[in-house]
């Protein structure tokens, strides 16, 4: 294209330099060259012009691809191994994914032959050796990756999955603290999140997820999850070592995300109950019952007990049940408050709704054996209820 556009314009400019030197009118022009005179007409001088130029532009044109002969050939060949490369690795991949470790190996031998730069050769090298369960090819592969700095990212992210499945944490957490500084990634944060997590460092986690570079590469609602669900663990490690009032502020923030978390439910009905804010903990059971209601938040419940009053214990016992008082975990709640206030019929008659949905519940059949304690069952029935619990609860 570029070649046609000279061409018109070389022609363009003679026509215009002819038009110039030579007088419209003229019938003839006369030339003087090397002592010979020479008449002819302006209009076919132009035209000869132009002839010359064609026929030098072809000359230069033929000379051109003579030239260039050799260069075209190798570039043919080079094109063609590039093909054939390309169709080999492609090959090698579909060979590798269906995890045909023979053919695998055949191609990339025959990969090797060809060129190919040395970090595309070891990437592959390692892939083909993880198949084949080779440590050493792999170690070397890696080691080379790790020499050039455009390879050197790959080299660690091949680091961190040997180590991930090794189960070292610790080199994990080194690793991708040295990938940081050449690839961001969700899967980078991933795996580093993961090993501090199999840690329980906790408190490294929120360290690393809080950062600004990291809140942007996760959006907003998967860094409130993992910044919730960090808060959510350091909390647990925190109560296990007494550091209530930390383990209490974190697990409050927590909640706000994570509100259909039983365990998160579970420690903050401990925390209160250990506290002695019983108002905070019957708000808390009010506001997942039934839906969240464990063994740990009913045990939690009925513990705070003696700090009501009997009557006042029963009431609020109906409260929290309020939204579904024929669960089984609103007849338990409310067969055990009925007989702390005293109220043998009513905790009778919930006990046995209890135990009608589910009368292979070892709770149940314990809160009947304590009913009947207080000379409300025929003798010996204390005992069957009691072994009845025992059994279910090997069976479950």
């Amino acid at each position: 294209m570029i070649r046609i556009v000279l061409l018109i314009l070389l022609i363009k400019l003679t026509v215009i330099t002819a038009l110039i030197i030579i007088p419209v009118n003229a019938d003839s022009v006369t030339l003087t060259i090397g002592g010979y005179v020479i008449k002819t007409n302006a209009y076919l001088l132009i035209i000869l012009n132009i002839t010359v130029f064609f026929i030098l532009h072809l000359l230069l044109l033929v000379t051109y691809k003579i030239i260039s002969f050799p260069s075209t050939i190798k570039n043919f060949f080079t094109y063609q191994r590039h093909e054939n490369n390309i169709e080999s690795i492609k090959k090698l991949l579909i060979a590798l994914k269906q995890y045909d470790i023979k053919s695998a190996d055949r191609l990339l031998s025959t990969i090797r032959k060809n060129h190919i730069p040395a970090a595309i050769i070891n990437i592959l090298n390692i892939e083909l050796a993880m198949l084949q369960k080779n440590d050493k090819a792999v170690n070397i592969a890696t080691a080379e990756l790790l020499q050039d700095d455009e390879t050197k990212a790959i080299g660690l992210i091949n680091l961190i999955k040997i180590e991930k499945k090794r189960k070292d944490w610790n080199l994990v957490i080194n690793y991708a603290q040295d990938l940081w500084r050449f690839h961001q990634s969700e899967w980078l944060l991933q795996m580093h999140v993961k090993a501090l997590a199999k840690l329980q460092n906790w408190h490294e986690v929120l360290l690393v997820i809080n950062q600004s570079h990291i809140k942007s590469l996760l959006g907003k609602d998967k860094f409130a999850r993992i910044n919730a669900e960090a808060k959510a663990k350091l909390a647990m490690k925190l109560f296990t070592e007494h550091n209530y009032d930390k383990s209490l502020s974190l697990a409050e923030e927590a909640r706000t995300y994570l509100m259909d978390n039983t365990d998160l439910v579970e420690l903050l009905g401990q925390l209160y109950l250990q506290r002695g804010e019983y108002n905070k903990l019957v708000k808390l059971a009010h506001s997942v019952w039934p839906r969240l209601a464990s063994a740990k938040l009913i045990a939690c419940i009925l513990k705070s007990a003696s700090n009501f009053r009997k009557d006042k214990f029963f009431e609020t016992a109906k409260w929290i049940a309020d939204t579904n008082p024929t669960s089984y975990q609103s007849l338990l709640l409310l067969g055990k408050a009925a007989l702390f206030a005293g109220k043998d019929d009513l905790a009778g008659e919930f006990i046995s709704q209890a135990l009608q949905v589910s009368n292979q519940a070892p709770q149940a059949c314990l809160l009947m054996a304590e009913y009947c304690s207080r000379g409300n069952g025929a003798p010996g029935e204390i005992a069957a209820w009691v072994q009845k619990a025992l059994d279910n609860a090997a069976l479950a």
